[in-house]
């Protein structure tokens, strides 16, 4: 293969990340539109993904956003396919192109254009499956909501996807296909944790932080030695605690890690004021589970004081959260 095939070949690569990532523009697109944030979009050789913030609120939004994927895809192979149907009508055979495999076809612009037309094809088909990760399990779960709750949806759209990656394993065995029984375990396993995600956003969104707010919690002074909150980590009693100074005004936070490294150290008899963060945020008993575990999560606080009528309440951290979650997940 001289320089022109390589070259050809590199810019074939290149055009099929780019048909990939505008899939999963047009998903991080029309999730802003209805006021879902994208995290980052990961591409690889097998695909890409769009990571939003959440789950978009409605049925509807849900659709809609699935659906941006594989409608750009399409409205990509509608474009090509117009323009090889005019200036190179011949070359959109797929079995006439790819004969001789891909080493033989000719390095030139049609072919190019044909294989990203039927690349396109493709992904627009494949994702249509009714089965997660693919777009079409997300569209599926997205219609099934409207009449069953998000849950309920996702339940079923998971007995589906899973069934479908049982077909996908028979395939496999029966035609001794690596990549396909690669692809039906891929589905079952996020099929499990798409429902698994979709309980917990759920809880999240349905409680307040009132709800599991700790009214109990050690107040920890600054000028407490810190071998104080220590004692009550080591009895496992409390792990993040809430810092007050001289005038019992909250000023900050420490959490167990914290703590624990102010102990190896030796510093027992040293004050918490040397430990402790003096960033924190706070949290309205009002405001939804889903809004303190963001605060967490992107703050990398491990405790929250819970605020009502201007007021400290309780307070939540990461280990009542996390045991509430649990608890709900299991009764749900």
């Amino acid at each position: 293969m001289g320089w022109l095939g390589v070259s050809w070949l590199v810019l074939l690569v290149i055009s099929m990340f780019v048909c990939v990532a505008m899939h999963e523009f047009g998903h991080a697109l029309s999730a802003r539109r209805f006021g879902v944030g994208t995290k980052d979009i990961i591409l690889s050789p097998v695909g890409g993904m769009a990571r939003l913030e959440r789950l978009p609120d409605k049925p509807v939004h849900e659709f809609f956003v699935a659906l941006a994927g594989p409608v750009v895809n399409i409205v990509i192979a509608i474009v090509l396919g117009l323009w090889l149907y005019i200036y190179a009508p011949g070359s959109i055979n797929i079995y006439k192109l790819l004969g001789g495999g891909i080493g033989g076809v000719l390095p030139n612009l049609n072919s190019l254009l044909s294989l990203l037309f039927w690349l396109n094809v493709m992904l627009f088909t494949f994702n249509l499956l009714p089965a997660f990760p693919m777009d079409g399990g997300r569209i599926f779960r997205s219609l099934l909501s409207i009449k069953y709750g998000q849950v309920a949806a996702t339940r079923i759209a998971t007995i589906v996807a899973q069934i479908l990656a049982v077909v996908f394993l028979l395939i496999a065995f029966f035609y001794r296909d690596i990549i396909i029984g690669v692809m039906g375990i891929f589905v079952i396993l996020v099929a499990r944790h798409e429902y698994k995600m979709v309980k917990v956003e759920n809880i999240l969104k349905n409680h307040k932080a009132g709800d599991i707010a700790r009214s109990f919690f050690t107040e920890i002074s600054l000028n407490d030695p810190i071998s104080r909150p220590f004692d009550l980590v080591n009895k496992g009693l409390e792990k993040n605690f809430l810092v007050f100074n001289e005038a019992n005004e909250i000023c900050g936070t420490l959490d167990e890690n914290d703590v624990i490294n102010a102990m190896k150290n030796k510093n027992e008899n040293n004050l918490v004021s040397e430990f402790y963060k003096k960033e924190f945020v706070t949290i309205n008993a009002e405001n939804t589970l889903r809004a303190a575990y963001t605060k967490m999560m992107e703050s990398n606080y491990n405790i929250l004081p819970v605020i009502e009528q201007g007021q400290i309440v309780g307070v939540i951290d990461v280990g009542n959260l996390s045991s509430f979650i649990q608890i709900q997940s299991k009764v749900q």
